[in-house]
């Protein structure tokens, strides 16, 4: 059963963006975008539903192709707006529970109520209420429009997995601990992070690193590793870049910025967290 948040009809355009995005000095499509990932992000959380749970700036960044300072500018200027400490502000109004939890009671009697109605036509017309039994349909199964409860047939990596007698249908071209990809799903990895040689060692890697951490980071796997592939592609890149310019001092600003983050980054680990693998997110 596939989880679901919801949208309001409003939400592209909602005045509130434009002064979030001033603010925080970017752009109104990145607010839009870092603000969908805080909504999926609060609606997985299964400790407090609709509160942030280990967002992390630098992984959404990576996702949206946005600097970690961006993302975090567009969250601190969300506060006051669209953020009460770290709770979406408008979350119980804008997610109410399923009304299948809601008001079940109050649908079965109405349609019982349309199904008498309709039945009883009037004068001596009137079906035999052991004949009704016979045909009306239980109210267990009223036909429901509630498309939360809806099922979700999407090979996308990450998507969450379907019940267990189609799960035992799925075959994995690579199966961690923490990480599943179909063959589809990791072809089109390989080929959107060409420059990464190995990508399942890679994937290894990186499912090794998911197994020690939170629970809220494993179920968002998908974001995680995304950034990670993304950060270890440019990084090929740039250092290839580099070699072919005979060294760093030649490359191009860009990438030389690249490979300085990439040497900060291993520099801090190795005396944090020497332990965790080379590219941990």
């Amino acid at each position: 059963m596939t989880s679901w948040v919801r949208l309001w009809h409003d939400m592209p355009t909602d005045p509130k963006w434009r002064s979030i995005a001033r603010k925080s000095g970017q752009r109104i499509g990145d607010v839009i975008a870092v603000f969908t990932f805080a909504l999926v992000n609060a609606s997985a959380n299964e400790i407090d539903r609709g509160a942030l749970s280990g967002f992390d700036p630098e992984d959404v960044g990576s996702a949206l192709d946005l600097e970690a300072e961006a993302v975090a500018a567009i969250v601190e200027a969300m506060r006051g707006k669209v953020l009460a400490g770290d709770r979406l502000a408008g979350w119980d109004k804008r997610q109410p529970k399923r009304e299948r939890e809601d008001d079940s009671a109050q649908r079965v009697r109405e349609f019982r109520k349309r199904k008498q109605e309709a039945g009883m036509g009037g004068g001596d017309d009137v079906t035999p209420r052991n004949a009704e039994k016979r045909h009306v349909t239980p109210p267990d199964t009223d036909t429901d429009t509630d498309t939360d409860t809806d099922t979700d047939s999407s090979d996308a990596p990450g998507a969450p997995e379907a019940p267990a007698s189609a799960a035992a249908k799925k075959e994995y071209a690579f199966q961690g601990n923490v990480i599943r990809l179909t063959a589809p799903d990791l072809e089109r990895w390989a080929k959107t992070y060409h420059a990464i040689p190995d990508m399942r060692a890679e994937l290894a890697s990186l499912d090794a690193w998911l197994r020690n951490q939170p629970e809220a980071k494993r179920r968002n796997w998908f974001q995680s590793v995304s950034g990670c592939l993304n950060r270890k592609h440019q990084e090929m890149i740039a250092s290839r870049t580099a070699t072919s310019n005979g060294n760093t001092g030649n490359a191009l600003p860009m990438v030389a910025e690249v490979l300085a983050r990439k040497q900060r980054r291993e520099a801090h680990k190795a005396t944090v967290t020497p332990n965790l693998p080379a590219e941990s997110p």
